[in-house]
């Protein structure tokens, strides 16, 4: 393939549409059960806990270079 011909990476908050996710930008993991728990890192383990606003540890994006979910914290 020829360099002028393949596609630019995304950038910063727009669709990376392989993955389906919007590069650097913050989102939850909510469960679809009754309660409604979010995803928690703590350390390194991950628990379902109820959303508690401004809890950095709750946020998570899409890392475009390492295609990887990260979390703020």
């Amino acid at each position: 393939m020829y360099a002028d011909a393949m596609k630019a990476d995304p950038k910063k908050g727009e669709l990376a549409k392989d993955f389906g996710l919007y590069i650097e930008r913050p989102f939850h993991i909510i469960t679809e059960m009754e309660s409604g728990r979010y995803l928690d890192l703590e350390g390194k383990n991950l628990l379902l806990r109820r959303p508690t606003y401004g809890l950095k540890s709750q946020v998570f994006w899409f890392d475009w270079k390492s295609r990887t979910i990260r979390s703020e914290e």
